[in-house]
């Protein structure tokens, strides 16, 4: 029994003792253990994963307090082994539960890791997909706009303009209006939608509206009516889809005749409305598909 208390007092004298110096002894033998058994339950860790192991522990102390007190040096080097394997345990636990927790976390960082990888290539599998959509639409946009530029450009061709100090224009006879009115006859739209549609395709040409009477009435009605005559077939091109900013129009009365208003024929011909693509050539106007 002294050689076992001599270990455990770390090098105590243990001489012939009294008995209360025995008693004393076991007494520090059993704090000291306790005291172990504590440190390791001051541990957040080790008290949370391995409470079983140390609350075990603490339960073989009163053991360890019999047996040297009874001098059963096998018993209580015995007990002393268990208290000190159970701690050992119970710190064994915890740092097998800090590794299961550090693999659980690794783990469910690299799902979201998995999960955001994921749902970023499903994110550009969509956008790839939607750019070759948009690109698909687009490129049936150009044909279409293409199309369109070369009917409305062949359209515009069988209007048969002419050329004039001003540009490409076209003439309108009186026979797409009543008979002294301003009022467009119906189906002188249709023949004013090729220009129009000419026009949308071609942003930047601005157009000039010329009316003209011949010389029968007086002066004031005559201006009166080739103004109107101008503004209707402004607001005809209006309504189609062109800019009003884009169009000038303009009377003339019976100034500028262009045959002899003695003659029906003559008077015919210098009733008209003319509609100028300022600036264009009618090579160009006719024969080339606006870009």
């Amino acid at each position: 029994m002294r050689t076992l208390m001599m270990t455990l007092m770390a090098g105590a004298a243990m001489a012939v003792a009294t008995p209360a110096f025995a008693d004393k002894t076991d007494q520090i033998v059993v704090d000291q253990y306790r005291a172990k058994i504590e440190a390791a339950r001051a541990d957040p860790l080790i008290a949370r994963y391995g409470a079983a192991q140390l609350d075990e522990a603490t339960s073989v102390l009163p053991t360890l307090a019999e047996d040297l007190d009874k001098d059963k040096a096998e018993r209580a080097r015995a007990s002393i082994v268990r208290i000190d394997s159970l701690i050992a345990a119970a710190r064994a636990n915890a740092q097998t539960a800090i590794a299961k927790d550090r693999a659980a976390n690794a783990a469910v960082a690299n799902q979201e890791r998995l999960a955001d990888s994921q749902a970023q290539a499903e994110q550009a599998r969509a956008d790839a997909a939607r750019s070759q959509q948009d690109a698909a639409v687009a490129q049936a946009d150009a044909a279409k706009a293409q199309a369109d530029a070369e009917a409305a450009r062949k359209q515009l061709a069988d209007l048969q303009l002419k050329q004039t100090a001003l540009g490409a224009t076209l003439v309108l006879q009186d026979v797409v209006f009543e008979t002294g009115k301003a009022d467009l006859k119906a189906g002188a739209e249709a023949r004013l939608r090729p220009l129009a549609q000419y026009l949308q395709t071609n942003k930047d040409v601005k157009i000039r509206i010329d009316g003209h009477t011949d010389a029968q009435g007086s002066d004031a009605s005559n201006q009166q009516l080739s103004q109107a005559r101008a503004a209707a077939v402004r607001t005809a091109l209006s309504g189609m889809g062109v800019d009003g900013a884009r169009i000038e129009a303009v009377g003339h009365g019976e100034s500028q005749p262009v045959a002899d208003n003695k003659t029906a024929s003559g008077r015919q011909q210098n009733r008209r409305v003319e509609i100028t693509l300022v600036g264009q050539q009618l090579g160009q106007a006719v024969a080339a598909t606006p870009q």
